[in-house]
C-alpha cells in the first residue's frame, strides 16, 4: 500500500473538491491532493509542537562576527531541531525572535515573532501616529507606515512591502481612504490578538499562529487594490452584475460604507423623494446606482436623524430598476438605512434578527425554518429554494451624504412578499402586516393591518380570514383541539419564547407579519425589534422590567391577552421544553447575547462611535442604555424566565 510522503510545510490553503471533480486517487488525484495538503499541515504543526523544548535549549544571539546568529545556531543545534535567534533593538532590548530549523546543515528560516515589549510599543506608536482623525489621509499614511514596521517585525515582509507601496501612492480620495482604513482597522485588531498572547511563545505557538492567520486574512481585501483606478470615485473594485440586473456580494466581513450624492441632500419627508446616486462599499468591492430615496417610517420623519428608503435604478431617468444582493438575502431593488435613533447602542434591531434566525436554525427535522414550509409538497421549479429567509436582515453600516459623515446604522433590505415566498395574487397565500395594535382573534378591519398579498382579494381569501376568526375566538377546548390545524407548532412556540426572551412588547399585537401559504395554517413573523431588552419605544427610559410577563400585561388589549393565554395553555409543555433547549445550547444566555453584540460592535471603531455621538448628541437613549445595561437586564430576565418556563439546570 502506498503512503503520502508528507513534508514539514505549511499549506496556505486546502483544495476544495468541486462538484464536477471525480474522486480519484493517485499522486495528482483530487482526493490525494487534499489529503497531502492536510498531511503537510499536520507534519508542520507536529514538528512545531515537538520542538517546543528546543526553543528553551537552543537560543542564540546576534554578534558582530555572526550578524544573523545562524553560525552559532547551526553549531549548537542537532540536525532536524529548531533554534531561535534573539533580535535586539538599537538599545539592546529584546525586539523579536527569528525561528530556524537545522536541515542538512543549513538554517531554514521558519518565521519571526515580535516580543511583548515590541508589540506594545508598536501599538502605542500606531495609536499616536493615527491620532483621532476620522478621515485624515496624513494620519492614515503615518499609521500605515507604523503598521508596515509591525508587519516586517512579524516576518511578513511581502505583506509589508505591499502596504508600503499602497501608502506611497495614495491620493486624497475618500473611497481610497475607506478601503485602507477598513484594512488598517482589521490589521490593528489582529495585532491586538498578538499582544494578548503570552510572552512564552514556545508554549503558545498555536495561539500566535492563529493571530498571524487573522492578520493575513483581514489584510487580504487589499490584494489587488489599485489607487490609480480609484480617482474616478468608482472605488477599489467595481462590482459586476452576477446576472442581468442583479449585483451580488457575499456576507460582509466588515463595515458597509454608503456614499450618497444628491443636490437635495438628505430627505426630510416620506412623501417627497429626492434623487441622487448611491455607492455601496462591501469589503472593498463597489456597487453604484441611481436612486430615488425618502424618509422611511412615520416616526422617523419626526426624528432629527432619519431612516431612509432607497430605490435603485440602472439609469438617471429611473426607467429600469437594478437589484442588490448581500449575503443570503433575496436580490432587492429597495434597501433601507436604519438610523437607530432610539437605540444608541446600534445593537438591538440586527442583533435580534440574527438571534431569531439562530433560534430557527436549531430546530430539528423538516421543515426547519418557517420559510421552509413554503416548499412542502412542491416539485420541479416551484420546489427550488428562492433564497428567501422569511425575516428581516441587516448589516452594520456607515452613511456619508455628499462626502459628509451622516451617521452609523443598519443597512436592511426592504421586506416584501418575495422574502416570504408569497405569490402576488394567489387567493389563499395571504400576507398581513400588523401596522397598529391589531385585534388578533377578530382581525377587525379598522386600519390597524394591511393585506400585502393577495393584491386582489377574492371570496376565497375572505373565507380564509373567517376560518381564522372562528378558530382564534373559540373556547379553550376547541382552540386546543384545532391548534394543530391553524397554527404551526414550531413557529408559535419559538415566537412565544423568543419574544419573551428579548422582551418585545410591540410584537405582541403589532410589528408582526402574519402569513399563511395554504389559507389555513398561520405563521407569526416578527419585525422592527428595537424596542427590546427593556428599552422604551421612544428610547427615553428602560420602561419594561426584566420580570414583565410579556404576553399578559396591561400593555396589550384584553382580547389579545386572552388569545395568548389560550396559546400558552395549549403549548405550555412544548414551550417549557423549547426554552430549556435554547438555554442549554447557549442561545438564551448572557454569553449568547454578548457574542452577537460583539460581532456587531467589532465592526465600528471607537472613533466612529465617538463621531456618531458628536453628530447626534440628543439621541434620547444615550444616557439610558449601553452594552452593560443590556447584559445586566438579560441576566435578570433569564432569572425570571427560568421560573416562568420551569427551567432547572
Amino acid at each position: 500500500m502506498s503512503a503520502i510522503n508528507e513534508q514539514t510545510k505549511w499549506e496556505d490553503e486546502v483544495y476544495l473538491l468541486a462538484r464536477e471533480d471525480r474522486v480519484e486517487g493517485g499522486i495528482y488525484g483530487p482526493s490525494n491532493k487534499q489529503a497531502r495538503q492536510l498531511a503537510n499541515r499536520t507534519r508542520y504543526l507536529k514538528t512545531a509542537v515537538e520542538s517546543l523544548q528546543d526553543y528553551r535549549d537552543y537560543t542564540f544571539f546576534m554578534t558582530a562576527e555572526d550578524p544573523d546568529g545562524t553560525v552559532a545556531g547551526l553549531a549548537g543545534t542537532p540536525e532536524g531541531k529548531l533554534f531561535r535567534v534573539v533580535v535586539p533593538d538599537s538599545e539592546g532590548q529584546l525586539l523579536a525572535f527569528i525561528y530556524y530549523q537545522k536541515h542538512n546543515g543549513q538554517a531554514n528560516r521558519l518565521n519571526a515573532l515580535a516580543s511583548q515589549q515590541a508589540i506594545t510599543s508598536l501599538r502605542q506608536q500606531l495609536e499616536q501616529d493615527t491620532g483621532a482623525a476620522l478621515d485624515g489621509l496624513t494620519a492614515l499614511q503615518s499609521g500605515l507606515q507604523s503598521l508596515t514596521a509591525a508587519l516586517m517585525q512579524l516576518g511578513l515582509d511581502e505583506m509589508a512591502a505591499q502596504v508600503t507601496s499602497m501608502a506611497a501612492s495614495q491620493k486624497s480620495q475618500s473611497d481610497q481612504i475607506q478601503a485602507l482604513m477598513l484594512a488598517f482597522q482589521s490589521g490593528m485588531r489582529a495585532l491586538a490578538l498578538v499582544e494578548a498572547t503570552p510572552e512564552e511563545v514556545e508554549s503558545h505557538q498555536l495561539s500566535n499562529l492563529y493571530a498571524f492567520q487573522v492578520l493575513a486574512r483581514q489584510l487580504l481585501p487589499l490584494d489587488g487594490f489599485d489607487p490609480s483606478a480609484a480617482g474616478s470615485g468608482t472605488g477599489n473594485r467595481e462590482a459586476q452584475a452576477k446576472y442581468p440586473g442583479v449585483f451580488a456580494f457575499g456576507e460582509p466581513r466588515g463595515l458597509i460604507r454608503l456614499d450618497v450624492t444628491s443636490d437635495s441632500g438628505a430627505p426630510t419627508s416620506k412623501d417627497n423623494p429626492v434623487n441622487g446616486t448611491l455607492q455601496v462599499d462591501v469589503d472593498g468591492e463597489m456597487f453604484t446606482a441611481y436612486v430615488s430615496f425618502k424618509v422611511q417610517g412615520a416616526s422617523s420623519a419626526g426624528y432629527p436623524k432619519k431612516n431612509m428608503k432607497f430605490e435603485l435604478f440602472a439609469d438617471a431617468a429611473h426607467t429600469e430598476n437594478v437589484s442588490l444582493k448581500i449575503g443570503d438575502v433575496v436580490p432587492k431593488d429597495k434597501w433601507i438605512f436604519k438610523a437607530n435613533w432610539i437605540d444608541s447602542t446600534h445593537l438591538r434591531n440586527v442583533l435580534c434578527y440574527n438571534l431569531w434566525q439562530k433560534v430557527m436554525a436549531t430546530r430539528s427535522g423538516w421543515p426547519r425554518r418557517d420559510i421552509d414550509n413554503s416548499y412542502v409538497g412542491k416539485l420541479g421549479a416551484s420546489a427550488i429554494d428562492t433564497g428567501a429567509i422569511g425575516c428581516p436582515k441587516g448589516y452594520a453600516c456607515v452613511l456619508y451624504i455628499n462626502g459628509e459623515f451622516y451617521g452609523i446604522g443598519d443597512f436592511l433590505y426592504n421586506s416584501s412578499r418575495k422574502d416570504y415566498n408569497i405569490a402576488k395574487n394567489s387567493p389563499e397565500q395571504i400576507m398581513i402586516i400588523w401596522d397598529g395594535a391589531i385585534n388578533i382573534p377578530a382581525l377587525t378591519d379598522n386600519g390597524t393591518w394591511v393585506m400585502d398579498s393577495p393584491s386582489k382579494p377574492t371570496a376565497e381569501t375572505a373565507a380564509c380570514l373567517d376560518r381564522w376568526r372562528d378558530f382564534a375566538q373559540s373556547a379553550q377546548d376547541a382552540f386546543t383541539a384545532a391548534a394543530g390545524t391553524h397554527l404551526d407548532k414550531n413557529n408559535v412556540v419559538d415566537f412565544y419564547v423568543f419574544l419573551s426572551f428579548i422582551c418585545a412588547p410591540d410584537c405582541v399585537q403589532k410589528n408582526t407579519t402574519f402569513i399563511t401559504w395554504d389559507g389555513t395554517k398561520w405563521f407569526f413573523m416578527p419585525y422592527d425589534l428595537d424596542t427590546t431588552f427593556g428599552l422604551h419605544y421612544a428610547g427615553t427610559s428602560i420602561a419594561y422590567p426584566p420580570d414583565l410577563n410579556l404576553f399578559d400585561n396591561g400593555l396589550a388589549m384584553q382580547v389579545n391577552r386572552t388569545f395568548w393565554k389560550k396559546v400558552r395553555t395549549t403549548f405550555q409543555a412544548e414551550m417549557n421544553a423549547r426554552y430549556a433547549e435554547l438555554r442549554d445550547n447557549g442561545l438564551f444566555s448572557q454569553r449568547g447575547v454578548l457574542e452577537l453584540a460583539r460581532d456587531l460592535l467589532g465592526r465600528y471603531t471607537p472613533e466612529l462611535m465617538q463621531a456618531e455621538y458628536e453628530k447626534w448628541p440628543n439621541v434620547p437613549s444615550l444616557s439610558i442604555t449601553s452594552l452593560d445595561q443590556m447584559m445586566d437586564w438579560t441576566r435578570q430576565r433569564i432569572e425570571y424566565l427560568d421560573t416562568f418556563f420551569s427551567y432547572h439546570q
